[in-house]
């Protein structure tokens, strides 16, 4: 292991170079070469996925505007022309094809 001059890291051979401008040696990341991969522990990804909600699209039928809320959020009125009454929830192109192809194969 050899330690980079700049961030004073051991790194394998591989991966410092001598730098000609320097006359020193430097790791591949601090001659921008690379970029570091930073690493997040596995219990930090499991918050991350927790924090993460799940996300509704609207369609509003007298404006034609389509807006995302998050689940837990009410919607009420059309936040672009405030009308009430006139949102409904977005279908996704699974669920227009099932409803579509649901009265073919029918009993």
């Amino acid at each position: 292991m050899l330690t980079c001059s700049k961030c004073k890291n051991e790194y394998p051979s591989s991966e410092i170079k001598f730098s000609m401008t320097n006359a020193k040696l430097l790791c591949v990341y601090c001659l921008g070469e690379k970029t570091r991969k930073i690493e997040i522990p596995f219990e930090a990804e499991e918050n991350q996925q927790e924090e993460v909600q799940e996300v509704l699209r609207y369609h509003c039928k007298a404006c034609q505007y389509n807006f995302s809320k998050r689940k837990s959020a009410e919607v009420n009125r059309c936040p672009y022309c405030s009308r009430e009454g006139t949102v409904e929830l977005r279908k996704s192109a699974n669920e227009l094809l099932i409803e579509a192809l649901e009265p073919l194969y029918a009993e």
